[in-house]
């Protein structure tokens, strides 16, 4: 859906900001895996992290600790992933950098019909 890729494009927006000019490793890592009712992917950077003291208020709107952000693209996302009945969430990972991860619930497919026999008109052989 267009909306997921909104969440996705506003994370990997900010990975890559906050690369922009890091020294050392440079990456961003997405990641899936599907479970038995849901859906888990993961963006995560090799940046600094999100500060202690942001982590809390990251999905606040207009909470930036960038001085040109508006402070509304994590909120947005947040907000999006809640309409899709689903959650996103931040930390730090342990081996360094921010995680992002965007929790939804997985769909199960309508089981198809099968198809129609085809049919011969009459006279047909």
């Amino acid at each position: 859906s267009f909306q997921l890729q909104q969440v996705l494009l506003n994370l990997v927006a900010n990975a890559q900001e906050e690369l922009r000019g890091s020294p050392g490793r440079r990456e961003i890592t997405i990641a899936a895996r599907a479970e038995v009712d849901r859906v888990v992917l993961d963006v995560r950077d090799s940046g600094r992290g999100i500060p202690p003291n942001a982590l809390p208020h990251v999905f606040e709107p207009f909470y930036t600790t960038k001085p040109s952000a508006a402070g509304l693209g994590l909120a947005l996302a947040a907000g999006i992933a809640e309409s899709l009945r689903g959650t996103l969430t931040a930390d730090n990972h342990r081996e360094g950098g921010a995680r992002f991860r965007l929790t939804l619930p997985a769909i199960t497919p309508e089981p198809t019909a099968p198809a129609e026999p085809a049919t011969r008109p009459p006279g047909a052989s």
